[in-house]
């Protein structure tokens, strides 16, 4: 049985190069103190709060930051790929 954020890191962009990461919801998160900081949350409160409810926004935006970290922190210490 799989949770349910089963396949969460298919829901981001990744931008190393800009040091952001970008959630399928709009949430754009600033990883480039290697500690998240969700930058346009004021602009999607709004339709977060309405598709979520105001109570769920917090913890929801506090794992998305907690994912964003995980996802950047795997792609700097990956080994690079070879293309061939």
């Amino acid at each position: 049985m799989t949770g349910k954020h089963y396949g969460w890191q298919k829901r981001w962009r990744l931008d190393l190069e800009a040091s952001t990461a970008t959630h399928d919801t709009g949430l754009v998160v600033d990883i480039s103190a290697g500690i998240g900081q969700a930058v346009n949350l004021e602009d999607l409160r709004a339709a977060l709060t309405a598709k979520h409810g105001g109570h769920n926004v917090p913890p929801m935006v506090a794992r998305l930051v907690r994912e964003a970290e995980r996802l950047s922190a795997a792609a700097r210490s990956a080994p690079p790929r070879k293309t061939t």
